[in-house]
């Protein structure tokens, strides 16, 4: 029982691996067709590397008494 629901999410997820690259590859060819043979844009964006970003879910707020967080921005 368990085996058989782990190998049909294992198939999903790989289902849906291969659908999330099929539309990034459509995309990435959109951008391609739209950008044509402009310098910058599409053609810069290919080699640059994509840094590493670290979100941060909650600030705290200063000059409170207890300890007290704001998730979003107003």
């Amino acid at each position: 029982m368990l085996q058989t629901e782990e190998a049909l999410l294992a198939n999903e997820i790989a289902h849906l691996e291969r659908l999330r690259a099929k539309t990034h590859k459509e995309i990435f060819q959109v951008k391609r067709n739209n950008h044509g043979e402009k310098l910058g844009g599409i053609w810069s964006a290919i080699s640059k590397k994509k840094k590493p970003r670290d979100p941060i879910y909650r600030l705290k707020i200063p000059n409170s008494n207890s300890p007290q967080y704001e998730r979003s921005m107003k």
